[in-house]
């Protein structure tokens, strides 16, 4: 079912828009809106295939792809103080690929980072937030959203970042670590 959304909803805008361009293009609306028929199943057909693709790589990793809109979000519990979890939010953000830092409020415990362009996607902008609802205890989100706001599509790019930074806190908490959503 999500297949089929992605293509009605890829094929949709692009079929319409291809649909206007051809029609100035070739001076008659009858054979601009064929020609935008086609290119929009074309492309909405290829945005499913990739989607599909995507997913199974993302499953192979052993990530659930039920959920793989643009903007994720995860809550992670550490039973450490913000002092010792910030640097290894700061490095599992580092160890993504083509990811830098853009901002960093060690007394506020907030990051936000950028990644670069890529094929899948036009960047993502990265937020991880701390709060101490005790001594000993640091609560962490963890959010990612595509660099363009209007971006309905990113094959799995924001949930593959989000679920690679909650893994590698885990691990540096020998998994001593409580995952929400």
């Amino acid at each position: 079912m999500k297949y089929i959304r992605i293509f009605f909803i890829t094929a949709l805008f692009f079929g319409v828009w291809m649909g206007i361009v051809y029609s100035f293009q070739f001076g008659e609306i009858y054979t601009g809106a064929i020609a935008g028929l086609f290119a929009g199943i074309t492309f909405g057909l290829f945005n499913a295939a990739f989607s599909y693709f995507f997913d199974q790589k993302l499953k192979k990793k052993g990530i659930d792809t039920n959920n793989t809109s643009p903007r994720q979000s995860r809550k992670v519990s550490v039973d450490r103080p913000v002092s010792e979890v910030m640097p290894v939010c700061e490095q599992a953000i580092l160890s993504l690929n083509r990811a830098v830092i853009k901002e960093k409020d060690l007394q506020n415990g907030t990051l936000r980072a950028k990644t670069k362009i890529s094929w899948r996607t036009f960047g993502e902008v990265i937020k991880i937030s701390t709060q101490s609802p005790g001594d000993n205890e640091t609560l962490v989100e963890i959010k990612s959203s595509p660099f363009i706001p209007t971006a309905i599509i990113d094959y799995g790019k924001g949930l593959e970042n989000v679920e690679e930074i909650v893994s590698y806190i885990k691990s540096e908490f020998n998994g001593e670590v409580l995952i929400g959503s």
